[in-house]
């Protein structure tokens, strides 16, 4: 089994925290993920508070 990124359990508490539902929080991590690597590509991290807008945006579209 591969470990879970510490930014998808960061975004998915936060979505679960604010309502979400868990299914939701991991359509937006699995829409999110390609954003994801592009920031560890670009800057060796990944900047959750971005991702958590991102996913936000998402889902009140959903």
């Amino acid at each position: 089994m591969t470990p879970v990124a510490p930014w998808r359990d960061q975004l998915t508490s936060a979505l679960v925290g604010l309502g979400w539902s868990g299914r939701e929080a991991d359509t937006a991590l699995t829409q999110l993920a390609p954003v994801a690597d592009e920031q560890i590509a670009a800057t060796g991290s990944v900047e959750v508070a971005v991702l958590l807008r991102q996913a936000l945006q998402l889902l009140g579209r959903s």
